[in-house]
């Protein structure tokens, strides 16, 4: 090793020059690591320790300093040695080399005209002296961390009752600071009332040797905590040869008052024993009470459960296909009819879990008070065909007959036309689910001068008298229909039922019982007179208009098919997946429009749309949101960030579409 380092040191010199001889025997009687280098910052030499202790070799001679595996944790240390050599002022730095840390002294050395010539790096070994300090700094942490978790306030005096230490909660109470109590007297804290006490005597004298302190009540004002009756303890300790005294208050007020209340309220049923029928009446009275509650909490919870279990379900079921269309379509064997027919399931699926999703915003805006309606003039026929429309697929499925009875000419009304008719597909979709393949489901409609009513009766499985009440209650499935249910939340019903409110009419069910089909009648006023009426929608224009759209989206998959569909549509379009990409990419693009997802990660869509109002493009650029919240709060938070239209997800591409090339 002498060799080896020898020939290093000497930056491969043959002859070894005596004194770098001395400097080496000088080096290897030093019991520390000690590595020395140049003023170039290259090592010049190191000892025996060092290559024992850091792995430093004859290799690392003629290499600057920082490449030394030891100080691989310091890449600044050609930077502070320089700094050193220059002010011959030395520096230190604690390492960690492995499992072990070490104080690092870096010391200018000069040469015989007093010149500086380098500097000497010594690693002094202090794993242990850490690992002791932390486990000090640990135990006196966490011996704190226990204290100041203790509600009741605690505090530590010397011989001459002065603070020495307190929790947090005692200082709370008094009101004062720890540096401002230390060394204060507990006597001189408080009011008058408190400084009057009689109490420090006896703390003074549980100082003294075989001296118990008796646990005594009182009751005196604490600046920060107010009225308080306390029960205060002390205990002596000792400390560096030092006697101390531990004192605890423990709050006992609410004890008090409950002592209190317990002698009012023990009057007070005094009383009422003199009365002792009225009380008893009045128990009974509580006990039904509770038990009506009670029973009625529990079918809530019940009827809670089957529904988030509905819920799975239905959200499950349409997965399965959609999985397994998606594999068809995927598949290298598939045709093109087979892959065509995988579209048609995927699209039906999908439609059919917007719907459910639709019924449980629908049902609790309803019930929340929050949806409004749209009155217009509108007619029996147009409200039927839009109803039976959307029915007709499981009334064809199951090979119902449907026989629709309206009376000649167009009998005009004012409703909600999209609301109304998604009443009556709900009722007809419950009469074709609960009748047995080939039944006969028939809707009648007439309009009398004041009223318009619809009834839709089937031949199906009826409904149990006792289950009538229930038949339009939230989550509600009548019992005996539920192994014949072919899906659903058991939402359709109390949402036509609201609907059928907000219009200011009735819906009754009627059932001669089981087996024997059932009747559901609405009935609305001709008129409605609060509100003004809309006129209808008029049809998007077909004409297609080729815009520049910026779609930005965490969800690759769903942007990057969005993305397609535009362009497919005759767009140009560009796709980035978070906030700030979206306001560069807005910037140099210059899009007409954006559509942005509220979630995206960096900037949100909402501070994207802050920041896009401010910039270059201003109020010329439509700001479109997409996201899962489809709340009114919410479609007024996207329009108070700068956002022209708020779309819920999943949004209907023909919808988007139609929108863009409708011009909005």
């Amino acid at each position: 090793m002498g060799m080896g380092m020898s020939n290093g040191m000497q930056s491969g010199s043959r002859t070894a020059d005596p004194s770098t001889a001395d400097v080496i025997g000088i080096l290897d009687s030093i019991d520390v690591p000690v590595v020395m280098v140049g003023r170039n910052c290259t090592v010049s030499h190191f000892n025996r320790v060092a290559a024992e202790t850091l792995g430093v070799a004859a290799s690392d001679v003629g290499q600057p300093s920082g490449n030394l595996q030891a100080l691989a944790g310091v890449p600044e240390i050609g930077q502070i040695c320089m700094q050193v050599m220059t002010d011959e002022l030395p520096s230190r730095l604690e390492l960690r080399n492995g499992d072990r840390w070490f104080l690092v002294r870096i010391a200018p050395f000069t040469g015989n005209g007093s010149e500086v010539r380098g500097a000497v790096l010594t690693f002094t070994n202090i794993t242990a002296f850490r690992a002791s300090l932390g486990q000090a700094i640990y135990e006196r942490e966490f011996t704190k961390t226990i204290l100041n978790a203790v509600i009741d306030p605690l505090v530590v005096l010397d011989e001459g009752l002065r603070i020495q230490t307190a929790n947090r909660a005692f200082f709370e109470w008094f009101g004062a600071s720890r540096d401002r109590a230390q060394g204060l007297t507990i006597s001189h804290l408080g009011d008058d009332e408190w400084k009057a006490l009689d109490l420090w005597p006896s703390l003074q004298a549980t100082l003294s040797p075989n001296s118990n302190f008796q646990t005594l009540e009182l009751e005196a004002n604490f600046p920060n905590a107010g009225r308080r009756t306390v029960l205060l303890d002390a205990r002596p300790l000792v400390r560096d040869g030092h006697a101390l005294l531990l004192v605890s208050f423990r709050d006992i007020s609410k004890h008090t008052q409950i002592e209190q209340a317990l002698r009012e309220n023990e009057a007070r049923f005094r009383k009422l024993y003199e009365s002792m029928d009225e009380l008893h009446d009045a128990a009974q009275r509580e006990i039904k009470s509770r038990e009506r509650t009670e029973q009625i909490l529990r079918e809530v919870d019940r009827r809670k459960d089957e529904f988030l279990a509905t819920l799975a379900h239905e959200l499950r079921n349409p997965l399965a296909p959609i999985r397994q269309a998606s594999a068809i379509s995927n598949a290298a064997a598939a045709t093109a009819e087979q892959k065509r027919w995988s579209h048609d399931v995927i699209e039906r699926q999908v439609h059919h879990m917007a719907l459910l999703l639709d019924d449980l915003l629908d049902i609790s805006r309803v019930t929340r008070g929050m949806l409004k309606l749209r009155p217009q003039m509108t007619d029996l026929t147009s409200i039927i065909a839009t109803a039976s429309e959307t029915a007709r697929p499981l009334i064809e499925a199951k090979r119902h007959a449907l026989k629709i009875e309206v009376p000649d000419g167009a009998a005009r009304f004012a409703a909600d036309p999209l609301r109304l008719a998604q009443v009556l597909s709900n009722l007809l979709t419950n009469a074709a689910k609960y009748t047995d393949p080939g039944g006969e489901i028939r809707l009648r409609a007439t309009c009398s001068a004041d009223t318009v009513t619809f009834s839709i009766t089937d031949n199906g499985i009826g409904i149990p008298p006792e289950s009538l009440k229930e038949v339009f209650a939230m989550f509600s499935q009548v019992k005996s229909a539920q192994d014949r249910s072919e899906g659903g939340l058991g939402i359709g019903l109390a949402l036509a039922k609201g609907l059928v409110r907000l219009h200011r009419g009735t819906l009754e069910a009627s059932s001669e019982g089981t087996g024997r089909g059932s009747e559901f009648v609405v009935k609305l006023p001709r008129s409605m007179s609060s509100g003004t009426l809309e006129a209808p929608t008029p049809a998007a224009s077909a004409s297609s208009m080729r815009r520049r759209i910026l779609i930005a989206d965490d969800n690759r998959d769903a942007a990057d098919s969005l993305a397609i569909l535009l362009q497919m549509d005759g767009h140009e379009v560009t796709v980035v997946h978070d906030g700030r990409q979206a306001v560069a990419t807005i910037d140099s693009f210059r899009p007409e429009i954006a559509l942005l997802d509220i979630g995206t990660p960096e900037l949100d869509g909402y501070e994207v749309a802050r920041q896009v109002r401010q910039g270059p493009l201003g109020t010329s650029i439509t700001l479109i949101a997409m996201t899962g919240w489809g709340q009114a709060s919410d479609k007024a938070r996207a329009a108070a960030a700068g956002f022209n239209r708020h779309l819920t997800k999943p949004i209907e591409p023909s919808a988007l579409t139609g929108m863009l090339r409708s011009g909005f």
